[in-house]
């Protein structure tokens, strides 16, 4: 749920479109997938909370991919400067307390001539639906 909500929301923030430039989980091959894409993916997290209410601490990993290299990085200073807007704000139907990068984003080298870069985020939520 969590990869769904985050990708809508960059979307929703104008970073592109679910299925077409941005995706979840993996970035699929073929001819008809652009070479700039956004992919979302979940990370190693902590232990949810253990007060009352609950609260999860999912991680979260953004991957962008493209040809130009400096291109790609504004396309993760872009993602990290709207995921670090969300604060107590509800995505789908989960209530997101923050989204915090782990530290700044890393090269994940080069594929058919496509730069990748990644960030991981520290997330955390209301552990019940809003």
């Amino acid at each position: 749920m969590m990869l769904k909500e985050v990708a809508d929301y960059l979307a929703a923030q104008g970073l592109g479109t679910v299925d077409t430039d941005i995706f979840i989980n993996h970035i699929p091959g073929g001819p008809a997938v652009p070479d700039s894409v956004i992919c979302v993916y979940p990370y190693a997290g902590s232990p949810p909370s253990k007060s009352s209410p609950k609260i999860e601490n999912p991680g979260l990993q953004v991957v962008a991919r493209g040809l130009d290299p400096e291109t790609v990085g504004a396309t993760m200073e872009l993602i990290e400067d709207k995921l670090c807007l969300v604060a107590n704000q509800v995505l789908g139907s989960t209530n997101y307390l923050e989204i915090e990068p782990n530290g700044a984003y890393f090269s994940m080298g080069t594929e058919n001539k496509r730069c990748k870069l990644a960030q991981n985020y520290r997330v955390k939520r209301a552990r019940s639906n809003v």
